[in-house]
């Protein structure tokens, strides 16, 4: 798998895109300003029993800087169970659907689940109902975007389904989370582009606090560093590092964000790109992970 095969060659690349550690980033929200430090990061808004890197704290806050993410509320967080894999960072299905239903070219999505029927008819039901003789097989969702064609997209529950936990509880519910996430990211890109939501990874999945995290002062104060309109020669290589020496990929993340050339991208958009970078990595594990 080209990701794992490369995470040293990706991990030194980032480490070379990250300033400082304790910087503090703030960024204003729809629920108001957001600030995020790796200390903070590390104490709050990490699932799981492993610890994250310098890193992985650093492109989880820039992630929620470039999309305005207020972690806080649960929009955005990472997971992280063992320190041999690499931390996912996941967004909330609520915060994902938001961003794509607000655009103003959206025209309403609908999905629902199919399910065979004992005698075996496959319908495509909307909604999550499942009855006592009927077998989940998968889920569909049809968006609609002004100007464009309508999106239908479908998944197989076999490759998400891992019994266990809330997939063993809500599969249809899950399943139908997974779809929906899937089809409005491939209509709106430029609104969830890297914005995963939990239920497409093969993780064991359980139930959130849905109380708001309040997180402590912390001294750490932000490192001033020389501005520079566009990257430098070693910012870019750094970023041909994170995505192991593919030029396409670098290329690919800097126009999604508007730029002909990796060159013209401004270092305030450094972070973002280096962000895309990682999705497409995610992406890629996520569909080799389905096909084994």
């Amino acid at each position: 798998m080209r990701g794992r095969r490369c995470d040293v060659q990706a991990t030194q690349g980032a480490q070379q895109l990250t300033e400082n550690p304790k910087a503090i980033i703030r960024y204003e929200t729809a629920q108001g300003e957001v600030k995020l430090s790796p200390a903070i990061v590390r104490q709050y808004l990490v699932n799981g029993n492993a610890n994250i890197t310098d890193a992985e704290a650093h492109m989880f806050m820039q992630l929620c800087k470039f999309r305005r993410l207020n972690p806080f509320l649960r929009e955005a967080y990472l997971i992280k169970y063992s320190a041999s894999e690499p931390a996912q960072m996941v967004v909330g299905f609520d915060a994902i659907k938001r961003r794509a239903t607000q655009h103003p070219d959206y025209r309403g999505h609908s999905s629902g689940i199919v399910v065979v029927t004992k005698s075996g008819e496959v319908i495509n039901r909307i909604g999550s109902l499942v009855l006592p003789d009927e077998e989940l097989v998968g889920a569909w969702c049809t968006v609609h975007r002004s100007g464009v064609q309508a999106f239908e997209h479908q998944v197989s529950e076999s490759e998400y389904n891992i019994k266990r936990s809330l997939w063993k509880d809500k599969p249809a519910t899950m399943l139908r989370k997974v779809v929906t996430a899937q089809a409005l990211r491939e209509v709106f890109p430029e609104e969830t582009a890297g914005m995963y939501a939990p239920e497409e990874f093969q993780r064991e999945q359980r139930e959130l606090p849905k109380e708001t995290i309040v997180a402590a002062e912390t001294p750490e104060e932000p490192t001033m560093v020389p501005y520079r309109e566009t990257i430098n020669k070693a910012q870019a290589n750094a970023l041909l590092s994170v995505a192991c020496g593919d030029k396409q990929i670098v290329h690919d993340a800097a126009a999604t964000l508007g730029y002909e050339s990796v060159d013209a991208v401004r270092t305030a958009d450094l972070r973002a790109v280096e962000t895309l970078i990682r999705a497409r990595f995610v992406e890629e594990e996520a569909s080799d992970e389905a096909v084994d």
